[in-house]
């Protein structure tokens, strides 16, 4: 199968398409025709020699998934074989083909892409833990990102802060949020 694959710990460049093994499944695990991979901070620190993947995953980068199940374990319900889901999984997501425990699968939700859904594992679910769970961000409180953006929390307006905008900027802000800035792309 085709993969993303790196030979050397660096930047980007030391990253290339390349071949590698289709992954085998056990009896409690599916395997997903990856359609679209998440980039998230471990693959960039994996790449860069600073976080080994866990005991027993792929070497090949990326942890969040969306795709279609085209292989299932013995012990999965037949249902499953076919459906279009995104997923959480150990690595090896930056390849044509990624294995998964079925307890790390969603459904990806109505009118969301499969593009989109690729993000919602890791991505979507660690800003929805950082903002309302641990945030406690409520309906109608503005969140103020370091990313020069307000965001309405039931509404998700962008908002460029520049000095024509700065008379418009709101009486209020609940939450400040500061993102991790992309300087480790």
């Amino acid at each position: 199968m085709k993969a993303i694959l790196f030979d050397k710990y660096g930047g980007p460049s030391v990253m290339y398409s390349g071949e590698a093994p289709k992954p085998i499944i056990n009896d409690n695990e599916v395997l997903i025709k990856v359609a679209a991979a998440g980039i998230n901070r471990p693959d960039i620190l994996q790449r860069q020699g600073s976080y080994p993947p866990p005991k027993g995953a792929s070497e090949i980068l990326g942890l969040e998934v969306s795709g279609k199940i085209v292989e299932i374990g013995k012990n999965i319900d037949h249902d499953f074989k076919n459906k279009e889901v995104c997923a959480l999984v150990t690595g090896g997501g930056y390849a044509e083909y990624a294995k998964s425990t079925l307890a790390t699968v969603l459904p990806i939700p109505a009118g969301v892409s499969l593009i989109e859904a690729a993000a919602i594992p890791e991505t979507f679910f660690t800003v929805w833990t950082n903002l309302f769970d641990s945030g406690s961000l409520k309906k109608n409180e503005t969140l103020f990102t370091s990313r020069k953006k307000i965001i309405k929390s039931n509404n998700w307006i962008k908002y460029n802060l520049n000095k024509k905008n700065l008379k418009n900027f709101p009486d209020k802000v609940d939450k400040i949020f500061f993102a991790a800035s992309p300087y480790y792309l």
